[in-house]
């Protein structure tokens, strides 16, 4: 059965994902639902931490150069891209976290560390075990976009690769019982809502993950 494949995460994310599932032989429509713009915010002393954390590629490209402030802080990137990321930007990434995500990667990190984390307005809550702490900051978000005229084709599959675009995808006047939802995790899965055809959670929101899923469905 031939069916739609809809990309609502931002750029560049939405741009990478796209070629990604073309090269897997299906026909991707991208319509990013957010885009993402930097935030003021203030830049605490490096002294005061052992660690910079990142969990996005965002993170890098819109916390501005005072990013570089914690370049000498042991750094820790979740996922390839993120750490791609910060290696073009002149960091060096002394430890990536896998598909397992960033509360594993606080939970398996040996010794105690003073954590500072970048994040984006609608970050997760992450947890740091005592005596090791976590100080989150805000230094990007996401500006939601109109939702675009035409609903997709019936029996479309929507990946959501976060739950920002989960929570975007809320704002949707379409009916829903036509479409299949493939999210990254339970918890995307749960911000997406109710009410749609199925909800199925991939392996990992990492595009490798979301594209096997992808084809899957595509061939049933």
């Amino acid at each position: 059965m031939s069916r739609t494949v809809l990309v609502v995460r931002p750029e560049p994310g939405n741009t990478a994902t796209c070629a990604a599932l073309r090269a897997a032989g299906l026909t991707p429509v991208a319509h990013p639902l957010f885009q993402m713009a930097p935030m003021a915010w203030q830049a605490p002393p490096a002294d005061q931490f052992d660690a910079l954390l990142l969990t996005s590629a965002h993170a890098v490209r819109l916390s501005g150069p005072r990013l570089m402030r914690y370049a000498g802080l042991r750094l820790a990137c979740v996922g390839d891209a993120t750490a791609a990321a910060a290696l073009a930007a002149g960091l060096a990434p002394a430890i990536v976290g896998d598909a397992r995500g960033a509360q594993a990667l606080l939970d398996t990190t040996r010794p105690a560390t003073r954590w500072l984390w970048l994040c984006g307005a609608d970050h997760r809550t992450l947890t740091a075990a005592p005596p090791s702490t976590l100080t989150a900051i805000v230094s990007y978000r996401a500006e939601r976009h109109a939702m675009p005229p035409q609903a997709p084709a019936t029996d479309a599959i929507i990946l959501l690769h976060s739950p920002a675009a989960a929570q975007a995808l809320q704002s949707w006047s379409w009916p829903r019982g036509g479409h299949h939802i493939v999210a990254g995790s339970t918890a995307i899965a749960v911000a997406a809502g109710t009410g749609w055809q199925a909800i199925s959670v991939a392996a990992s929101p990492l595009d490798r993950d979301m594209v096997e899923y992808a084809v899957k469905l595509w061939q049933i």
